[in-house]
């Protein structure tokens, strides 16, 4: 064989090597980030049941209260039902001063922006099951390999 060949097969061989280094690199680096991003998803999830819960047992008391000043549930859920009006649009450009609304308002806007750095949020079991109590932490989060074939054939 030519030198000059010899060389080549040897400059091939040397990045084929640094490729497969390289690969091996990348892939820990997403199996680390996996395992991170369903950590923290498990923890926020927890979290978030929890304020949920206590906004769930702090509705359930302010409807009582309601229910002795004589509103009843219809009336309450007809006014839920009800197009906003300009006194509660009005009303909602105030934060909450219920500290458990708050808790849970703070949870989930911490976990929009933790989903929104490469990871898409995924609804796995909604509100229900919170107020009852004993379901099961799901993560929210999901991620999304670069090399999904449902992806590389439809991006979105």
């Amino acid at each position: 064989m030519i030198p000059a060949s010899k060389a080549n097969l040897a400059r091939i061989r040397n990045n084929q090597r640094r490729s497969r280094a390289r690969r091996k690199e990348y892939l820990q680096e997403l199996e680390a980030r996996l395992r991170q991003y369903e950590l923290h998803g498990i923890e926020t999830s927890v979290e978030i049941q929890i304020a949920a819960r206590k906004v769930a047992d702090e509705n359930r008391k302010l409807r009582g209260l309601l229910l002795v000043h004589g509103i009843g549930d219809d009336n309450v859920e007809a006014y839920l039902q009800s197009p906003p009006t300009s006194d509660t649009l009005f009303a909602s450009q105030f934060p909450s001063r219920s500290a458990p609304a708050q808790v849970l308002q703070h949870l989930l806007q911490k976990r929009k922006s933790f989903c929104s750095d490469g990871v898409i949020g995924v609804p796995m079991n909604g509100m229900g099951g919170l107020e009852g109590g004993g379901s099961s932490p799901t993560s929210v989060c999901a991620t999304q390999s670069p090399w999904d074939s449902n992806r590389l054939s439809n991006p979105w």
